[in-house]
């Protein structure tokens, strides 16, 4: 429930839960006994999509990774991939933002007056963090944003 204190046993149900929200399970880093191939297994058990960043092959946090993928979870190299396993591939121009909620409309309405930091976003825009951080991530596979580092966000051009 909302409000509910983060505690280590209740980190694998949520796991289950939010592979099963999801379309897709993007992992970037997982060691050998990481907690995040149980994300992953819950994934491929309900039938989403397993996207993985490869690692360096001497790194201990990438054997994980290295091992989805040699299992045959996709690999991810960049956020085009991430757009064609959503089937979002060829998105259109950003020259023509779309937004498609009223969270994603304010968000580009308060960029729309040039370069923006996160936390002033976050503030502005009346969200709470959670739904302002799920439409951030959005509207950036979308296209519509962009990051430019340092916590700086911009309309895509």
């Amino acid at each position: 429930p909302d409000g509910t204190a983060a505690r280590r046993e209740h980190f694998i149900a949520r796991n289950r839960l939010v592979s099963g929200l999801s379309k897709a399970v993007l992992i970037i880093e997982a060691a050998e006994k990481s907690g995040t191939l149980h994300t992953a297994r819950f994934a491929l058990e309900q039938g989403r999509d397993v996207l993985v960043v490869p690692g360096n092959i001497t790194s201990p946090v990438s054997v994980g990774t290295n091992n989805l993928l040699k299992a045959g979870a996709r690999a991810v190299t960049c956020s085009a991939d991430i757009l064609d396993a959503l089937g979002l591939a060829g998105v259109q121009s950003v020259a023509t933002i779309m937004a498609d909620t009223p969270e994603e409309q304010a968000i580009i309405d308060l960029l729309k007056n040039g370069v923006q930091d996160g936390e002033s976003l976050l503030g502005q825009s009346g969200l709470t963090a959670a739904v302002f951080h799920q439409t951030m991530t959005i509207l950036e596979l979308k296209g519509s944003i962009k990051p430019l580092g340092a916590d700086q966000w911009t309309i895509s051009q």
